[in-house]
């Protein structure tokens, strides 16, 4: 009779176990969405690092595990992509590691750290074209910047794009 009462006493607590296991590692949340990224930028800025521009244009985003907001803008001769992610827990992964799996990543590129939130750090893709990307926490800040300027002027104006958007948060 006693073996039968610790029997199933184990099996409930197992049971549990397995049952709260299974819910922390599948349940995923839905965060809420950054701000528009476009106001995050001083105008004056904008008109210095894309020349002649269009007005810009604000979106959202929302895949599985993450919400974003993205703003484009584009001149002549540049263009440049804005957005701000939001990662939460999703598929096992705490917030900061799916944070860190949402960072653009480049294949046969030089990645240059910068020294910016968290983690930062930037790769060009073509001679005038930069990818930066800063994670603060549970928020990823990605800027593509394109146009006809050296590596350096490139990179500096990415970082001072992303340090706007990141001083917003």
């Amino acid at each position: 009779m006693r073996t039968g009462v610790v029997a199933t006493a184990v099996g409930a607590l197992l049971a549990a176990i397995a049952g709260f296991w299974y819910g922390w590692h599948g349940a995923d949340f839905d965060p809420s969405p950054p701000a528009a990224v476009c106001p995050m930028v001083r105008p004056d800025l904008l008109d210095r690092l894309v020349p002649q521009h269009r007005p810009p244009s604000d979106e959202r985003f929302r895949n599985t595990g993450v919400r974003g907001s993205a703003c484009t803008v584009t001149g002549p001769d540049v263009d440049l992509d804005l957005a701000v992610m939001r990662f939460v827990r999703h598929d096992g992964l705490d917030p900061v590691n799916a944070a860190r799996q949402g960072m653009l990543r480049a294949i046969n590129r030089r990645i240059i750290p910068v020294a910016l939130g968290d983690e930062a750090w930037y790769f060009l893709d073509g001679p005038q074209n930069v990818y930066l990307m800063a994670r603060l926490g549970t928020t990823v800040v990605q800027v593509r910047y394109a146009a006809p300027l050296t590596e350096d002027a490139l990179a500096s104006s990415a970082t001072v794009l992303a340090q706007e958007v990141l001083a917003q948060l």
